[in-house]
């Protein structure tokens, strides 16, 4: 039976960050039924939380560093300052496992508990700052692990002998998305639909225009419908193609709950699909022979291997990653060369292969 009252977990970073923290939530209201679960969740994802039950209050945050000339800054400094928190939590979980450790710090920094619980980190790329005096209790960062196993290990600290499955991961929708995503769907040609996903959250996670293109051209070939998710950013003009355009949260997880493939670069795409079992072939920026060059490193003698720490299920029969052809070092992946490399021919194989699968593997159980 659990003891705690009040509960805070800070969440920021990207939509993917968001989604594998979902089964850290649930297994933290198993453990303590009747607690308070405050989450302190980036604007942007805020209706994620709002829609889960095991969540009872979300409070939109956002910290940024005020840096120096010589690499100082201040801890103090927020864009959004919290508001309204004046209560003091019987614990705080900080399950950030990266970069965003340090914005996480300053939020935690700034509330008030008898525990907090958070990774140690051995080096820091801000000079003067050490996350590590923000915590009551620390935790040593595992190497080559998934990324969602770092929440079992901050959960582990306070309940060792709970379950908890890291990779059970919980999406939730409204009534209404089901109902928006149903009449979008009844209006296309088809309701046999492939996502693509062209744009990552940093420029060499983008594929190039006529990348896109081909993809498309392909999907189209296979009898399929193409709907690229986001903006029409590349000005296509091609006729049978679908945008998603701005797309509320529930109905994304929902629409893509019914695709029959993903086509995506490294982004939260692949979560998503990933929790509904829905076939993903992800596009790696990054050239196979160059992945335990890649960085962050766990420190700086132990580099992790960036596909399999950020899978959506390691060894998923789901998941296959198309690696470039070109790219010899970190420069070429900045410049976009390494992706842009990716030929037609496997992406076109591997999906074809995925869906003569689809009764095997049992495809896309999992729809709203």
């Amino acid at each position: 039976m659990g003891l705690k009252k009040s509960i805070a977990i800070v969440r920021q970073g990207g939509l993917g960050d968001h989604i594998v923290t979902t089964p850290l939530v649930r297994a933290i209201r198993i453990a303590e039924p009747s607690a308070k679960i405050t989450m302190f969740s980036g604007h942007a994802y805020c209706s994620l939380w709002e829609e889960n039950p095991c969540v009872n209050r979300v409070i939109p945050v956002k910290a940024v560093f005020e840096t120096s000339f010589e690499g100082q800054f201040s801890v103090d400094r927020f864009l959004e300052p919290i508001a309204g928190v004046s209560e003091k939590f019987d614990l705080i979980f900080n399950p950030t496992h990266c970069v965003d450790v340090y914005l996480n710090g300053l939020i935690v920094n700034k509330l008030k508990a008898d525990i907090k619980i958070g990774f140690k980190q051995e080096m820091s790329e801000y000079e003067g700052y050490d996350a590590n005096i923000f915590y009551t209790q620390l935790i040593n960062r595992p190497k080559y692990e998934n990324v969602s196993l770092y929440s079992e290990l901050i959960f582990r600290e306070l309940y060792p002998k709970e379950k908890f499955s890291p990779y059970d991961v919980e999406l939730f929708f409204c009534q209404e998305a089901h109902k928006n995503v149903t009449t979008y769907i009844a209006s296309l040609p088809s309701p046999d639909i492939v996502g693509i996903h062209p744009a990552g959250s940093i420029n060499y996670r983008t594929l190039s225009a006529l990348q896109l293109k081909e993809i498309v051209n392909q999907v189209q070939r296979m009898g399929l419908i193409p709907i690229i998710i986001g903006e029409n950013s590349y000005q296509l003009e091609m006729p049978g193609v679908f945008f998603t355009g701005r797309i509320k949260i529930p109905e994304l997880f929902c629409l893509v709950s019914k695709m029959k493939a993903v086509i995506c670069v490294d982004s939260s795409i692949k979560h998503i699909a990933g929790a509904f079992e829905v076939p993903i072939i992800e596009l790696s920026h990054i050239p196979r022979h160059l992945l335990k060059l890649n960085g962050p490193y766990v420190d700086e003698s132990h580099p992790f291997c960036a596909i399999n720490y950020w899978a959506p299920k390691p060894g998923n029969l789901l998941h296959e990653v198309v690696f470039p052809v070109l790219g010899q070092s970190e420069a070429d992946i900045k410049s976009g060369l390494t992706l842009h490399s990716i030929g037609l021919g496997e992406i076109s194989d591997t999906l074809s292969r995925f869906l003569k699968s689809k009764d095997k593997l049992q495809i896309g159980r999992y729809v709203c």
